[in-house]
């Protein structure tokens, strides 16, 4: 996997991240019964999960161009991107989660969350340690 397909991946997951975050936060009566979701009127609940979603994609972009920093972003991105799937099968089997919004957001999220394991897993070229920049 080259530097290119691991930030083409990151700025695609910031696209997500950003579009998801804004969404939540500014659009969610437009955009809710398209995927039939609710957010609710709690206004803190928006801010907070909207910001956490806006972070990440801020993140996400910054690791494309930081190589530095990618092996850390990824590994909290993936844990953040697989419990939001596992969240999303439980509340889609539990709670009555569309099957919209399980693939819009459970299953994007899940797809986003192995990308990132496998570049955490066979990037050893695009992601810099330590012991491999101290012999470069």
């Amino acid at each position: 996997m080259t530097n290119e397909q691991v930030a083409r991946i990151l700025r695609g997951a910031a696209c997500f991240n950003l579009a998801g975050g804004i969404s939540i936060i500014f659009l969610s009566d437009l955009v809710g019964p398209w995927v039939h979701f609710d957010v609710g009127r709690n206004m803190l609940f928006r801010l907070f999960v909207g910001g956490t979603a806006v972070l990440f994609g801020v993140a996400y972009l910054h690791a494309a161009s930081a190589e530095a920093r990618r092996a850390t972003v990824l590994l909290y991105g993936s844990v953040l991107k697989y419990w939001a799937f596992a969240i999303s099968l439980l509340c889609y089997f539990f709670f009555g989660l569309s099957g919209t919004m399980l693939l819009v957001f459970g299953v994007t999220n899940l797809c986003f969350a192995l990308l990132f394991t496998r570049v955490l897993a066979v990037g050893k070229e695009v992601l810099p340690g330590p012991s491999r920049s101290a012999t470069t």
